[in-house]
C-alpha cells in the first residue's frame, strides 16, 4: 500500500514528460526498483518460481535474502519487461461465499 501511495504522490508518468524532472524520475524509479527487490525476497517462500522470474527481470542473478535485498545496489542493472507475473483476479468469478 505504501508503494502505491508513493507512486501516486510522485507521479512518475508526469516526471517522465518533463526533462527538468529527470533527476526526480531517476530517484522515483530507483526507489521503486528497491521496493521490488525487497518484495521479491519477502515473497520468495510462497511464490518461489514467480520471484525467480521477477529477480531475473530486475537484473539479478538470484532472489536475494531480505538482508541482501535492503542493501542491493540496483545501479546499472538491466531490467526487462514481460507478461504480468500474476493474472488479474476477476471479482465476478470469485466464489461469493469466501
Amino acid at each position: 500500500r505504501a508503494a502505491n501511495v508513493y507512486i501516486e504522490e510522485r507521479k512518475p508518468w508526469a516526471q517522465a514528460k518533463d526533462p527538468e524532472l529527470a533527476s526526480e524520475l531517476d530517484e522515483t524509479l530507483a526507489t521503486l526498483a528497491r521496493v521490488l527487490v525487497v518484495l521479491c525476497a519477502l515473497f520468495q517462500p510462497v511464490a518461489t518460481e514467480k520471484m525467480y522470474e521477477l529477480a531475473g527481470r530486475l537484473g539479478l542473478d538470484q532472489v536475494p535474502t531480505l538482508e541482501k535485498a535492503v542493501a542491493e545496489d540496483m545501479t546499472g542493472k538491466k531490467m526487462s519487461t514481460g507478461d504480468p507475473l500474476f493474472p488479474r483476479v476477476n471479482p465476478e468469478l470469485m466464489d461469493k461465499t469466501t
